[in-house]
C-alpha cells in the first residue's frame, strides 16, 4: 500500500475563502487585514442568537468564529462541513485546487533521481589550477593575446555544461585545447 505523504500542510496554503466556497459555503467576503465578517456555517446549530449575527471573520489564512471561540484553518473548515477527518479533507482540498497528493515513494524517486548541476565557477578553478601546474611559466604566458583568447573560447563555452557528463567532457577538452595552444605559443616564443 502507498502511503501518502500528509497533505495537511499544503492544503492549509490555501486561501480561507478559496476553502470555504469549496467547503460549500455561499456570500463568503474578500478577506482584509483586519478580518472580513460573514456568517458562521454552524451559526444555526451552535450559536446562542442562532447564527443571525456575523460571527465569523475571514482572515487571508484562516477564519475565527467569535461566539464559538472557534479556530477555522482551510483544512478543518473544509472536514467540519463534509464531516471529514483533516487528512482526508486535505487530500479532496488539493484535489479540488487542483494539486495531486504525494507519496512518499514519489518524494523518494525524486531524490533518488537528482542530480545535482555542476558548479560552474568550480569547473573554471580547475581548467585554472590545471593550466597552472602543468605549466610553470602560466603566470606569464596566460597574458598572451593567443592563450589569454583560447583560454576566453574555453570559458565562454562553460555555460553549456548541464551535467557531471558535460563536465568532464568540457573540462578534458578544454584541457586539449589548451595544450594545443600553449605549444604553438611556445614555438612561436623561442628565440
Amino acid at each position: 500500500m502507498t502511503r501518502l505523504v500528509s497533505a495537511i500542510p499544503v492544503a492549509n496554503k490555501i486561501p480561507f475563502a478559496t476553502a470555504c466556497r469549496y467547503a460549500g459555503m455561499e456570500d463568503v467576503p474578500v478577506p482584509k487585514a483586519t478580518g472580513s465578517r460573514a456568517f458562521c456555517p454552524f451559526g444555526e446549530l451552535s450559536h446562542p442568537d442562532e447564527g443571525k449575527e456575523r460571527a465569523l471573520r475571514v482572515y487571508h489564512d484562516h477564519g475565527y468564529c467569535f461566539a464559538e471561540s472557534l479556530y477555522l484553518s482551510p483544512v478543518r473548515i473544509f472536514a467540519l462541513m463534509h464531516d471529514l477527518d483533516e487528512e482526508t479533507a486535505a487530500t479532496e482540498l488539493l484535489v479540488l485546487d487542483g494539486h495531486q497528493p504525494v507519496s512518499y515513494d514519489q518524494l523518494w524517486d525524486n531524490v533518488v533521481s537528482w542530480t545535482p548541476s555542476p558548479d560552474l565557477g568550480d569547473l573554471a578553478s580547475a581548467l585554472r589550477t590545471w593550466l597552472s601546474r602543468t605549466y610553470p611559466d602560466w603566470n606569464n604566458i596566460q597574458y598572451d593575446p593567443f592563450v589569454a583568447d583560447a583560454l576566453a573560447r574555453c570559458l565562454g563555452l562553460i555555460s553549456h555544461v548541464r551535467t557531471e557528463h558535460d563536465a568532464g567532457s568540457w573540462l578534458q577538452m578544454s584541457k586539449t585545447v589548451m595544450s594545443q595552444y600553449l605549444r604553438r605559443t611556445a614555438l612561436w616564443m623561442r628565440p
